[in-house]
C-alpha cells in the first residue's frame, strides 16, 4: 500500500493522530488532532510535544515515552496505560487515553501516538454516579425539609456554586424558601439572606409551569439590586431554575447560581433536569407520607374518643338495663331486656374489633403470655358464643380433650381467637349443624398446640380463600351483620403469640380453621 495512502487514512481519523520523533519534537500533526488541541498543523510542525500537554504532566510524561523508545515492546494499544490529560490551545486540560508504536523511518525511529478524547465518556460516567447518589440521598428522608435540604447540598456537590429550594404552598400559591446551601460556608448566611428576598420565586426568575430548566444568563436587574452591600458576593449572574414536577404538578423550583466569572452548560442545563425530577418525586413522597401520617394520627385521636364515649354510652345502657331488669322481674316485657344486653355487648365488641384492627395496623396489638390450660380457653370461649349457638340448634362439640394441654399464652386473647373463629363456625353452619373444636400436638411445629375449628357449612369458594384474613372483608356472599375484623383479628393474635394460621375449604365439604399456639414448658 503506497505510503501517501497512509497519510490520508490518518489524516481522516477522528482520533488524534500525532508522530514526533526522539527528540519527542513533532513530526505529524493530522486533522482530528487538530480538532481535539485547536491548534492547527502549521502552528505545532516542529514544536515540542509538551505544547499539547499539561505543565504539571510535561517531566513525567517525557520520561514515559522515552522509556519506550528504549523498550524492546514495538506498541502500546490503548487500555494498557492509565489515563492521561491532553491541553487545548486554549487552556482547558481534557482527558484522554492514547496508543503508542514506534516505526523505523530513514534511519531513525518515528513515534506515532494515537489519542482519542473522553471528555465526553468520563462526564457521562460522571453525570451517573452523580444521579446514582442523589437518588439514594434523597430517598434517605421522608420528611420534606430534610429532603430539600439533600437537594440543595446535592447541586452544590455537582452542579452550582450555591442552590435555594422553593416550594409551593398549595393554599397561597405562593413560593417559599425551605433550604439554601453555597459551596463556601462563609458566604452561607448571606445566601440565605439573598434566597429570603426572593420573595416569590416564580415572579423574581421566571418560574413557570413548563417541563424544562430555564437558563438565565442576563439575571433581571432587580434582583441584582436587592443584593447590594453584604449581599453582592453571592448575588447571581448566571442562574439557572429547575422546576420541580411531581405528578404533572408544579410543586416549586429548584435555583441555581454560577461561580464568579463563570456560566452554565448545557450538561448542568441536562444535570439540573434530572436532579429536579428525583427531587420533586421524594418531595411529593415526604409530603404523600406526613400527610398519611397526620391522616393516621387523626384518625387514632377519633377513634380514640368515639371508643370511649361509646363504651361509656354501652355501659351506661348494661346498667340501666340490669335495674330495669329487677323492677320488671316477672312482667310479660321483661325478656325485651336481655335483647337489649345482647345489643348493648354486640356494640361493646364491636368497638373493642375496631381498637384492635387499628393496634394491628399500627403493629402495637400485645399478648401477655402466661401458662393457660387449654381446657379453660375452650370452656369459656363456648359458653360466650354458646347462646347464639343454641339459638340456631347448632352444637358445639369438644372432640378431643384438651384437659391435659397446657399453652403458653395470653389466655383473654386465646379467648377472642376462638370466639371469633367460632362465631364464623356458628354463623355458616346450617340449622341444627355442629361444630367441632379439636385440640393436639401440632406435627408440623414442634413445641406447639394445634387447634381446629371445624364447621358444616357450605364451604368457602375458592376465589375468596385468599382474601379471608383481609380486614373489612366479608366474602363474596356479603352476609349482613359484622364488620370482616374476625379473621384479620386472630391472625393478628395468632401471630403475635408467635404462631401460625391457616384455612382450608371445599364448597360443599364445610370449612376448617387451623392455628398454632407455643405449648408451655
Amino acid at each position: 500500500m503506497p505510503r501517501a495512502l497512509f497519510g490520508e487514512i490518518a489524516e481522516i481519523s477522528s482520533d488524534a493522530i500525532v508522530c514526533i520523533d526522539l527528540e519527542q519534537r513533532i513530526l505529524f500533526f493530522n486533522k482530528g488532532a487538530e480538532r481535539i488541541f485547536g491548534w492547527s498543523a502549521d502552528d505545532v510542525v516542529g514544536r515540542d510535544l509538551a505544547v499539547l500537554l499539561p505543565p504539571a504532566a510535561r517531566d513525567a510524561h517525557a520520561n514515559h515515552v522515552r522509556g519506550f523508545a528504549e523498550a524492546p515492546e514495538s506498541a502500546r494499544p490503548m487500555g494498557q496505560r492509565s489515563a492521561i490529560s491532553g491541553l487545548r490551545r486554549n487552556g482547558e486540560e481534557f482527558p484522554a487515553e492514547a496508543s503508542i508504536a514506534k516505526v523505523e523511518h530513514e534511519g531513525g525511529w518515528v513515534l506515532a501516538v494515537a489519542l482519542r478524547d473522553t471528555s465526553d465518556r468520563v462526564r457521562a460516567e460522571r453525570e451517573q454516579q452523580f444521579l446514582a447518589r442523589a437518588g439514594v440521598q434523597l430517598a434517605s428522608s421522608l420528611d420534606v425539609r430534610e429532603t430539600c435540604g439533600h437537594a440543595a447540598r446535592l447541586a452544590v456537590s455537582g452542579i452550582a456554586a450555591w442552590s435555594a429550594v422553593y416550594l409551593i404552598d398549595p393554599g397561597s400559591g405562593e413560593a417559599r424558601l425551605q433550604a439554601s446551601e453555597h459551596a463556601r460556608s462563609d458566604r452561607r448566611d448571606a445566601l440565605a439572606q439573598l434566597a429570603r428576598r426572593i420573595a416569590a420565586a416564580d415572579r423574581a426568575l421566571g418560574l413557570g409551569p413548563g417541563g424544562t430548566a430555564r437558563l438565565l444568563d442576563d439575571v433581571p436587574r432587580a434582583l441584582a439590586e436587592q443584593a447590594g452591600g453584604a449581599l453582592h458576593a453571592v448575588a447571581p449572574r448566571s442562574v439557572l431554575v429547575a422546576p420541580l414536577i411531581a405528578r404533572d404538578s408544579l410543586a416549586g423550583a429548584l435555583v441555581m447560581g454560577a461561580s464568579e466569572g463563570t456560566a452554565f452548560d448545557g450538561d448542568a442545563v441536562f444535570l439540573s433536569q434530572e436532579l429536579a425530577g428525583r427531587a420533586a418525586l421524594a418531595i411529593d413522597n415526604a409530603r404523600l407520607y406526613e400527610a398519611a401520617r397526620r391522616a393516621v394520627l387523626g384518625r387514632d385521636e377519633i377513634m380514640s374518643i368515639v371508643s370511649h364515649d361509646i363504651g361509656t354510652a354501652v355501659s351506661a345502657i348494661l346498667v340501666s338495663a340490669k335495674a330495669l331488669g329487677k323492677r320488671l322481674d316477672g312482667d310479660p316485657g321483661a325478656d325485651l331486656i336481655d335483647n337489649v344486653r345482647d345489643a348493648a355487648r354486640q356494640v361493646g365488641r364491636l368497638v373493642s374489633d375496631l381498637l384492635d384492627a387499628e393496634r394491628l395496623e399500627r403493629g402495637s396489638l400485645s399478648v401477655r403470655p402466661e401458662p393457660v390450660a387449654v381446657d379453660d380457653v375452650v370452656r369459656r370461649a363456648r359458653e360466650i358464643v354458646g347462646a347464639s349457638a343454641a339459638g340456631r340448634g347448632v352444637s358445639i362439640a369438644v372432640v378431643a380433650d384438651p384437659a391435659s394441654a397446657r399453652i403458653h399464652a395470653d389466655a383473654d386473647r386465646v379467648v377472642q381467637i376462638l370466639c371469633n373463629i367460632l362465631g364464623n363456625a356458628v354463623e355458616y353452619s346450617p340449622d341444627g349443624g355442629t361444630v367441632e373444636v379439636r385440640v393436639g400436638e401440632a406435627p408440623a411445629a414442634a413445641g406447639h398446640v394445634l387447634f381446629r375449628v371445624t364447621d358444616s357449612g357450605p364451604g368457602i369458594p375458592a376465589e375468596d380463600l385468599p382474601r379471608l384474613f383481609e380486614p373489612f372483608w366479608r366474602g363474596s356472599d356479603r352476609r349482613p351483620g359484622g364488620a370482616g375484623l374476625g379473621l384479620a383479628i386472630a391472625r393478628g393474635l395468632v401471630r403475635a403469640h408467635g404462631g401460625d394460621i391457616e384455612v382450608e375449604s371445599r364448597q360443599g365439604a364445610g370449612a376448617t380453621v387451623r392455628f398454632t399456639l407455643p405449648a408451655a414448658e
